[in-house]
C-alpha cells in the first residue's frame, strides 16, 4: 500500500506516567480501507464497535463504509459518485449523504433487514432531498 494512510479507531491517547487501578484499557483497532481507494476517514462509532465513515482517493471521489465484525463493507451510492457515512446508532444503521444519479446530494438512512425477511440484506432509503 506503500504511503498508505488508514484510519486507526478505538484508540485513547494516554497520559504518560503509571496507568490507575481500574483504568479503562483499549485496543487500537485498523479498520482497513475500501478496495481502489488509499485513505479512510472514520466519523460514526456505536456501542458494539460498529464504525461508519468513507474511503477517498485524494479526490472529491468519496465512498461511505461500515465496519462491523471485523469486515469493512462498501455500502455503495444512491446512483451517483461518491457517498459518506456520518453516524451509526446502537442497532447498526447509517446516515450519511449521497449524490444521486443527476448528482445532486441525498440524505440516506442504511438498514439492516433480518435474515429471513423476504429481502434480507442491506437496503438505503431515502428519507430526505434537496
Amino acid at each position: 500500500m506503500g504511503t498508505t494512510k488508514a484510519v486507526l479507531l478505538l484508540a485513547a491517547i494516554q497520559a504518560a506516567g503509571p496507568v490507575a487501578a481500574g483504568a479503562q484499557q483499549y485496543t487500537v483497532t485498523n479498520l482497513g480501507i475500501l478496495d481502489g481507494y488509499s485513505n479512510s476517514y472514520a466519523s460514526g462509532v456505536n456501542e458494539r464497535g460498529q464504525v461508519t465513515g468513507y474511503s477517498s482517493n485524494n479526490n472529491p471521489d468519496v465512498l461511505a463504509f461500515l465496519y462491523s465484525d471485523g469486515t469493512l463493507q462498501d455500502l455503495g451510492t444512491l446512483g451517483g459518485a461518491e457517498s459518506a457515512g456520518y453516524a451509526i446508532n446502537a442497532i447498526g444503521e447509517v446516515v450519511g449523504f449521497s449524490l444521486d444519479a443527476a448528482n445532486a446530494n441525498q440524505v440516506f438512512l442504511q438498514q439492516r433487514i433480518h435474515a429471513g425477511s423476504r429481502h434480507s440484506g442491506w437496503v438505503i432509503k431515502l428519507w430526505a432531498c434537496n
